[in-house]
């Protein structure tokens, strides 16, 4: 989710002026928000290229606010972010629990952004049923 977040941009109609670090922005004017630049800058993450689960355990520091936007942020957060965090960490630990995954040898998954971040030649695992 930090490294190929499904949504890659956010775009936003900005209503009324405003004021960006000095940098003044009119009404009207529609505003990017690079979510797959901000959650790879390298003031933000250390390694940012790196896969790093841990860096998210309860005992390292936590991501600055609005550094790592996997639902987007503000009054239009995605409602079901709650619910997809919990779900997605129960299927994750059923489904490690309950098989192996391998990418196929040689495969280099290629992101395709569209309107949403996936893998340009999907995502070819092999998967392999563990002995509970």
């Amino acid at each position: 989710m930090r490294l190929y977040p499904t949504a890659p941009i956010i775009i936003r109609d900005l209503p009324e002026d405003v004021e960006f670090d000095g940098v003044k922005v009119r009404a009207g004017t529609i505003g990017v928000i690079p979510i797959y630049a901000i959650q790879r800058h390298r003031d933000y993450w250390e390694d940012p290229h790196r896969f790093d689960p841990g860096r998210f355990a309860p005992d390292r520091p936590k991501p600055g606010r609005f550094h790592f936007l996997p639902f987007g942020a503000g009054p239009r957060i995605c409602i079901g972010a709650a619910f997809a965090m919990i779900e997605g960490t129960i299927m994750l630990a059923e489904f490690v629990r309950a098989a192996r995954f391998a990418v196929e040898p040689g495969f280099d998954p290629q992101p395709s952004a569209r309107m949403f971040l996936l893998p340009r030649y999907g995502m070819p695992l092999r998967v392999t049923m563990r002995d509970v």
